[in-house]
């Protein structure tokens, strides 16, 4: 499968590809509808999404005829089912939800009357399914029906029976013989991993439609031999292209194969599906196969709590297979499979991949830092305060200390808390910041680690993931005036809420001092205020949203230093580095920074603010809305209303309830589960009731 900078320089490619007007097919070429589908679907394969999507919905609004509403085919003048499936899909891609809405009865009704050829009523099938229509299209089945031959098939073509089966499929029909249909197409597999139309040449278009029906009806090919043929489309630039030019449709189809192979496993391993792992294992599947995130079933076992599946993994060479590796990490989190049992806070999956690898107790993601003490002590549940009990209370089960080992349990101890994330917060510092009074009582009952024990590991952690300075002088020079107002920020905000502690300090004077700086190094020549800077690697306007407030008045200078960066230009929608690789948004989000967060509102097009509202961070797979929720559960009473506040409007402004974290939970099912919760119980009426899933309790 793809590496992790196979991925990136694929996403870099494809975003080179965008000029006003669309995505075209290769570099230079016209933009088209069909082309720019292609591109907005092979971006989300990779866990991104166009940069500008309110233009991307002004160029495919623009291709509309109103008087039919079906969009026009390029160069005819004319509506066309393409076009317009097309564009319907288009705006499902880009979370148009109000213009789909808008536009999906009328163009699906136009396609169904007018689709002829068999790709005209595959596409009206697959726009109806992708955008949840729910309507009888009766014309296309017919259609697909009148080709199916008496021996179930249709016909001796796999590309035919590809595109055929997986149009009836996906509209919900019955095949007449699936296995016949599927050993057709298995039968046009090549020696060389693709399939065939006619039967020696393999072609991309007719391994995409082979392999569509085959994940529908859960069959899989030769798996290794069909990636080794794909793979061999990639280009070293970026992409994929038949033959060495980049194609927006060909990555697409590319992506959508390598998809295919390695996602059933995946899934398989993280719905716990045992059998169907097994079954993999025993075929000589690869144990550790990765997805195009790089998840692998191992990793994805592991988040989900399928404590039965990592055990079978960590044991494959028992079963015949080869077992999973513990060691490999997920590349975006840099996280290994242990970080991400403790996100779900599953004893016995922490107990087994630990009994595996017991030095993985003190493993950390170089993105947060975390260790799996910190990423329970972080999610903060009784599931994951009773991990969190377990781990401080079984170190010499762990790792394998004698019984009169004190000094041995002390020193693990000690180094198990005094482990912070990369912004320095050990876990009894997490557990208090996001005032989690349960998991705060029983980490600092156990927290006797020396002040200068915490300080060299933060120092030692810091310098593990600071980037190298720019090799050019000129580079250094410009690096370093972001550096240095990075930092700044950062120190101009701690003291301010320094001066507000004390009553006789002067918040005004500071707020002023700290805006003029920030002033003076925008003013500065050669200064770039969208680059990333500063031990964490962010921009100023991240930066700017970063920290706790110590009253109401930091919180308005916070807010006018924000307004300040987004007026000179600065891009809230540009990722940090650390500690969570997430833009202005979600980190203004997270730490509640309400006012500045609609701020930054004014400051996008709409629908990139309700994209960004709704990305899923590599790191934990929580949106803006699921941490404003998460962090709600544990509010003091003097914030609790600004984050239900918060909660509302980031719904009106496009945030979603039904997006799952990594882990499975749902923001709706975060706020019905808290109910349940001996830690989190007490504050889950009044957030259900925000997120308008129940009446708030007295």
């Amino acid at each position: 499968m793809i590496t992790s900078q196979a991925r990136q320089r694929a996403i870099a490619t494809l975003h080179r590809l965008w000029s006003p007007g669309g995505y075209p097919d290769a570099p230079g070429g016209p933009a088209e509808l069909g082309t720019t589908l292609s591109a907005i679907k092979a971006l989300g394969f990779l866990g991104d999404r166009p940069r500008d999507p309110d233009a991307v919905h002004a160029d495919i609004v623009r291709q509309l005829d109103p008087t039919t509403g079906a969009w026009i085919a390029p160069g005819t003048g004319g509506p066309s089912v393409l076009a317009t499936a097309a564009g319907l899909l288009g705006l499902a891609g880009i979370g148009a939800e109000a213009t789909l809405r808008q536009r999906l009865p009328v163009g699906l009704s136009w396609m169904a009357e007018h689709a002829q050829t068999r790709e005209e009523h595959f596409m009206t099938i697959a726009v109806a399914e992708e955008c949840r229509a729910g309507v009888p299209l009766p014309r296309s089945v017919a259609y697909f029906r009148s080709l199916q031959q008496p021996d179930g098939t249709f016909g001796r073509s796999p590309l035919l029976n590809g595109i055929a089966a997986g149009a009836l499929l996906r509209a919900g029909e019955a095949l007449g013989d699936p296995q016949a249909v599927a050993d057709l197409i298995l039968a046009a597999q090549t020696a060389s991993g693709g399939f065939a139309d006619d039967g020696s040449t393999p072609q991309l278009w007719t391994s995409y439609c082979c392999m569509r029906v085959l994940d529908l009806l859960g069959i899989a090919p030769d798996r290794a031999r069909l990636a080794e043929w794909v793979l061999a489309m990639q280009l070293d630039g970026g992409g994929f292209g038949i033959p060495g030019t980049v194609s927006a449709n060909a990555t697409y189809q590319c992506l959508s194969i390598l998809d295919w192979i390695a996602s059933p496993v995946v899934d398989a391993a993280r719905r716990g599906d045992t059998a169907a792992v097994r079954q993999h294992l025993r075929s000589g599947g690869e144990a550790d196969l990765h997805d195009l995130e790089g998840w692998t079933p191992l990793a994805a076992a592991a988040v989900r709590g399928q404590a039965e599946v990592v055990r079978l993994l960590l044991t494959g060479d028992e079963i015949g297979g080869k077992a999973a590796d513990p060691g490999i990490r997920v590349p975006d989190a840099d996280a290994l499979p242990i970080f991400w049992a403790g996100q779900a806070g599953d004893l016995d999956t922490v107990r087994a991949i630990l009994a595996h690898r017991p030095e993985q107790l003190f493993a950390t993601s170089s993105v947060n830092g975390h260790t799996v003490l910190l990423q329970a002590t972080f999610f903060g549940t009784q599931r994951h305060r009773d991990l969190v009990a377990w781990l401080l209370g079984h170190l010499d089960e762990i790792l394998g200390l004698a019984a009169d080992d004190a000094d041995g349990r002390r020193d693990a101890r000690h180094r198990l808390l005094a482990a912070c994330n990369v912004r320095g917060y050990t876990a009894t510092g997490m557990a208090q910041l996001w005032n989690n009074e349960a998991l705060a009582t029983l980490l600092s009952a156990a927290d006797d680690t020396p002040p200068d024990q915490r300080a060299r590991y933060y120092a030692e952690l810091l310098a593990t993931i600071a980037e190298p300075e720019p090799a050019d002088e000129r580079e250094r020079a410009v690096q370093r005036l972001t550096d240095d107002l990075v930092v700044a920020i950062g120190q101009r905000f701690d003291a301010l809420n320094a001066t507000a502690r004390d009553p006789r300090g002067d918040v005004a004077v500071a707020e002023a001092a700290l805006l003029s700086a920030v002033t003076a190094a925008i003013e500065t020549p050669g200064f770039d205020l969208n680059r990333r800077g500063g031990p964490l690697g962010q921009t100023p306007v991240i930066a700017a949203v970063t920290g706790v407030d110590a009253d109401e008045r930091v919180g308005a200078a916070r807010l006018r230093l924000t307004s300040l960066l987004l007026r000179h230009g600065a891009d809230p929608d540009l990722p940090e580095r650390h500690p969570m690789a997430v833009d202005a948004v979600i980190r203004a989000a997270v730490l509640n920074h309400f006012e500045c967060l609609r701020e930054i509102a004014k400051h996008m097009g709409p629908l990139a603010f309700a994209a960004a509202l709704n990305e899923r961070p590599a790191i934990n797979g929580q949106t803006a809305l699921d941490d404003t929720v998460h962090r709600a559960l544990t509010a003091s009473d003097a914030t609790l209303q600004q984050h239900l506040d918060q909660i509302r409007w980031v719904i009106e402004h496009g945030g979603r309830t039904d997006i799952p974290d990594l882990t499975g939970v749902t923001v709706a099912d975060r706020a019905r589960l808290a109910g349940q919760d001996a830690v989190l119980g007490h504050r889950a009426p009044a957030v259900l009731a925000a997120l308008g899933l129940a009446e708030a309790v007295p």
